[in-house]
């Protein structure tokens, strides 16, 4: 049977990007990228991307076309693209991984630098308070007594 469709040629770029589309969702991804693969937008720019980088890295393409027949596209060209999609996937998910870790761990540390420099402002030693602070309370209890004695 496959012997009959090895005399068509392969489907061009367009065709075989959207077989691939087609297949993305099926992708044999291990438990922890199951549920990132599931939220990734049908069409959408991370998906496009995704299948793109598939296709460059499987080197699959050659001036818009597979380089394989119509059979040899079924038996070896998808299982290989499905291959480097499912290492462009495991691989996007761990930029992402390490970008929310990093993003984390700096609100963090941001976190900490705030609390350190409220309390050293605030503290009754400080400048801000010895001179800002106490001097507009001054100020503000010298308009209270004169609004008082009037």
């Amino acid at each position: 049977m496959l012997d009959y469709y090895s005399e068509f040629p392969g489907p061009d770029e367009d065709h075989a990007k959207k077989t691939i589309q087609s297949k993305f969702y099926k992708t044999n991804v291990d438990n922890e990228y199951k549920f990132f693969l599931s939220n990734i937008k049908h069409g959408g720019e991370t998906q496009t991307k995704l299948i793109n980088e598939a296709f460059e890295s499987s080197d699959v393409i050659k001036d818009g076309r597979i380089k394989f027949s119509f059979s040899g596209w079924m038996v070896f060209g998808i299982p290989d693209i499905m291959h480097y999609l499912k290492i462009a996937i495991e691989n996007y998910y761990d930029k992402m991984k390490i970008r929310m870790i990093g993003l984390f761990k700096s609100l963090v540390y941001l976190n900490m630098i705030y609390s350190d420099t409220v309390e050293k402002m605030y503290s009754p030693d400080s400048n801000y308070v010895t001179n800002i602070i106490k001097y507009h309370y001054n100020q503000t209890n010298e308009n209270r007594i004169k609004i008082v004695e009037k």
